[in-house]
């Protein structure tokens, strides 16, 4: 579980920013809004609302990014698609991720579906698709816009 929210933040961190130029790109722009929205998100604590919010942000950045990364935006926005429907398949919602982390099992939580979940989630965590896109999109965002993300 661990090694997943891992993944999370690292996909969190393809939106978490450092530092921002002066562009007026609406693409950068809106990595620049990311900042704000982002900067401290703890996704071992991100409520399906926040979620529900950053599944629409990377949306959005996706449908603004230039054709270089437009590709590499929708593949984070699959991958976390595909993270809340592993969770939901497992009857887990975001809430419950910081009470695995504990070692307890939440009330309701079928722990049979529990084991079927950890195999699904390593072979997600282990997708080269997604590092590759995170470095596509962290290269795009400094060379364009003079965005250093994630770091």
């Amino acid at each position: 579980m661990k090694k997943t929210l891992g993944l999370t933040s690292a996909v969190l961190m393809a939106v978490s920013l450092t530092a921002c130029s002066d562009s007026s790109d609406e693409y950068c722009d809106t990595l620049k809004e990311s900042q704000t929205q982002f900067s401290d998100l703890d996704f071992a604590s991100l409520s399906d609302e926040g979620f529900t919010d950053l599944q629409d942000q990377v949306g959005t950045l996706a449908d603004q990014a230039p054709s270089e990364v437009s590709d590499d935006w929708e593949a984070l926005g699959d991958k976390l698609d595909e993270f809340k429907t592993l969770l939901d398949e497992a009857g887990i919602g975001l809430g419950d991720l910081e009470t695995l982390q504990q070692g307890t099992v939440p009330e309701g939580v079928d722990p049979a579906k529990l084991q079927e979940l950890a195999p699904k989630l390593q072979e997600f965590a282990v997708d080269p698709r997604l590092e590759e896109a995170q470095q596509a999109i962290r290269d795009n965002a400094k060379s364009e816009c003079e965005i250093t993300l994630g770091e």
